[in-house]
């Protein structure tokens, strides 16, 4: 068995250990590999589901990462913003991001945020339980971070929205 297999392997089994220390209701070992080729193991983990992962292409790294999608609600109020406003709705997402130093991507669809994708990266010789349990706790905090951010901007956008429709109703000849 190749040397990487073998590491990759034990890494795998001391993390599920370490996270059963603290979640073992919500483990949940992933060998489907979320159907890419080019993951070596994948975990994914509790509410907000973290995936832990390591890469074939670097397998001296330990991957968490946080997916958050938005529902067709958010997708409804990002579409009706104005460009102005929805600039600053993602610049405030990118800045609370650096902010925490934590990567981060944003998956677009017609020039709107989709999805964003959060992760961070700890190189396996400095894997300790200790720095896979902090960061993983750190993910899981960014995410609930950025989803309460997000639900917020989103909020004062729909209150904004229904303000101005108010104002246009009143604007008009005959409506009091």
């Amino acid at each position: 068995m190749d040397i990487n297999k073998i590491k990759v392997n034990q890494n795998k089994q001391k993390i599920l250990t370490w996270l059963e220390d603290i979640k073992t209701d919500y483990i949940l070992a992933n060998l489907e590999k979320l159907g890419r080729s080019d993951l070596l193991f994948s975990i994914s983990v509790g509410e907000p589901s973290i995936v832990i992962y390591t890469l074939t292409t670097h397998p001296d790294r330990i991957i968490l990462q946080s997916d958050i999608a938005f529902s067709d609600n958010h997708k409804e109020v990002i579409a009706k913003m104005s460009e102005q406003n929805y600039a600053k709705f993602v610049v405030g997402l990118e800045t609370l991001l650096a902010t925490l130093n934590i990567r981060y991507r944003f998956f677009l669809k017609d020039n709107k945020v989709e999805k964003i994708r959060i992760h961070l990266f700890v190189h396996d010789d400095i894997m300790t339980k200790d720095v896979i349990l902090q960061d993983f706790s750190r993910v899981q905090e960014v995410t609930v971070v950025l989803l309460n951010q997000i639900n917020t901007a989103l909020g004062f956008a729909v209150t904004a929205q229904t303000v101005q429709q108010v104002d246009d109703t009143k604007d008009r000849p005959g409506v009091t």
